[in-house]
């Protein structure tokens, strides 16, 4: 079996059961968190359709800029928690990837349109990087995220039969008077749980709690299966599901053929 074979067959393997974290759970409490399971998927972050943006509105204040695409970065393990992890529980975890190859972000779940939709609230100019090829490359989505627009994916548009420049109102995660968005792009990132990406700011107005989601990349030659495991043990870590994407070898800063 060559090395790539095994690294899949890992993935594999470790997705068909799940391995529960039993510490680093928060403090006591009502608001102490339970331990959530371990669990390797193996898939691929391609685009399954092409982004699209609306034209931006005519408004000196909606003015913004992100910075440029340079690289992608593959987005090995995806690290997700109900709460904020602890600034030692983000050190520990960051340690784990090759410089500059981790970004945190918010998420949680927003009511729209009466469906449950799971959210994130990004810096654009640096989550960029760990998207799809064709969404990363796409500048015209991330400056509508921004303006304070929301990118909803096409699955989730197409469900909710929402119009591309139209209008999104999702309820904040503990309930609350809908927020309206422009909706400015509909795009696929390949991450999970990204069905709408909006700004810090407007993440923090529907409740998503700060820090408690990464995305690592896993170092040259590292199994994200292996990174997985490491986050699991790193010590000072809080409850959160680590998934391993990626079986491919990879090396930092860089996105490797097929």
């Amino acid at each position: 079996m060559s090395p790539r074979s095994r690294r899949s067959a890992a993935c594999v393997a470790l997705g068909l059961a799940s391995v529960t974290a039993l510490s680093g759970c928060g403090k006591p409490g009502p608001e102490k968190a339970t331990a959530s399971p371990l669990r390797a998927i193996v898939t691929d972050p391609q685009a399954t359709e092409a982004p699209s943006a609306a034209a931006p509105l005519a408004r000196a204040e909606l003015n913004v800029t992100v910075a440029p695409l340079t690289s992608r970065l593959r987005p090995d393990v995806l690290v997700t928690g109900k709460r904020t992890y602890s600034p030692t529980g983000l050190r520990a975890l960051t340690a784990l990837s090759p410089k500059y190859g981790v970004v945190v972000f918010r998420a949680g779940t927003v009511k729209l349109a009466g469906q449950d939709v799971q959210a994130v609230a990004v810096d654009p100019s640096t989550f960029r990087r760990f998207s799809a090829q064709g969404t990363a490359e796409a500048t015209p989505v991330w400056l509508s995220v921004a303006r304070g627009e929301a990118v909803l994916s096409h699955s989730l548009a197409k469900t909710l039969k929402l119009d591309l420049g139209g209008e999104a109102s999702p309820n904040p995660a503990k309930g609350g008077d809908p927020l309206p968005l422009r909706i400015g792009a509909f795009a696929s990132t390949g991450i999970p749980g990204t069905d709408l990406i909006v700004d810090d700011a407007l993440g923090q107005r529907l409740g998503l709690p700060k820090a408690s989601a990464m995305l690592l990349t896993a170092g040259q030659s590292v199994d994200p299966v292996v990174l997985a495991s490491k986050v699991r043990r790193s010590p000072g870590a809080p409850c959160w599901r680590g998934r391993p994407a990626h079986p491919a070898v990879r090396q930092p800063g860089r996105v490797p053929h097929r």
